[in-house]
């Protein structure tokens, strides 16, 4: 039986990532900050453990990669993702400006950019068992800079920026030959992040993305795709 580990399951695309995942008969490592509190996801019904891991703090990446050493993970999922709250533009020296919170900012980086790569060194040795060997790394269309006409959303931007600067510069690493790294696009999704706006429900988004993941292979290592696998502009 396939193994995938998800992190940021407990709500959003993560928790519909280990939904369809799980009734599709996978083992998944699901893993969240709160496991006491995210009682969506311990409902899912399948083989799921439930697992707790904050992408933030290095000691409980590596604890939780200690706890499981001796697993088998088959694709690694980096889900766990925030944005920084929007603010008003505010009058400054005659102009208009984004107040930008620095500590938060900071956040963004670490959650969105730090933490996978922390995971994935951490998970290195699980991956390296399996026969499929992907790590996948949620991003955005924001995150690219050809395709940025508008600027705005700078935290979010830079932080999926970097991201997929990390898979590229991971694709190509000789200590991690081997393994498929893949950065993608979900959609703009109906989540806390994506809004009610958006065009994708998060059990649209999690199928298609399940489905591409399905079909990759190692030529695919270093790319940024988008939903029907076709490469995005960096």
């Amino acid at each position: 039986m396939a193994t995938v580990l998800v992190t940021g399951a407990s709500r959003g695309i993560g928790l519909g990532l280990v939904r369809q995942y799980a009734a599709a008969g996978w083992s998944v490592l699901a893993t969240c900050r709160n496991p006491a509190g995210a009682h969506a996801l311990r409902g899912v019904k399948g083989d799921v453990t439930v697992e707790m891991l904050d992408v933030e703090d290095r000691p409980s990446i590596e604890g939780l990669a200690k706890k499981l050493a001796g697993t088998t993970v088959d694709v690694l999922v980096n889900n766990a993702g925030i944005d920084a709250r929007r603010r008003e533009y505010r009058p400054a020296s005659g102009t208009h400006r984004l107040e930008i919170n620095t500590p938060e900012w900071e956040k963004v980086i670490r959650v969105n950019l730090i933490g996978p790569y922390l995971v994935t060194t951490a998970f290195l040795p699980h991956l390296q068992r399996s026969a499929e060997k992907l790590a996948i790394y949620l991003s955005s269309r924001m995150g690219s800079i050809s395709l940025n006409k508008e600027g705005g959303f700078y935290e979010y931007r830079t932080s999926k920026a970097a991201l997929n600067m990390l898979v590229a510069g991971l694709s190509v690493d000789p200590h991690y030959h081997g393994i498929t790294f893949v950065a993608f696009h979900p959609g703009r999704v109906k989540t806390d992040l994506g809004g009610e706006d958006a065009m994708l429900t998060v059990e649209e988004s999690a199928s298609r993305l399940i489905s591409a993941i399905c079909h990759l292979s190692p030529e695919n290592n270093g790319s940024f795709l988008d939903l029907s696998k076709s490469s995005l502009p960096w």
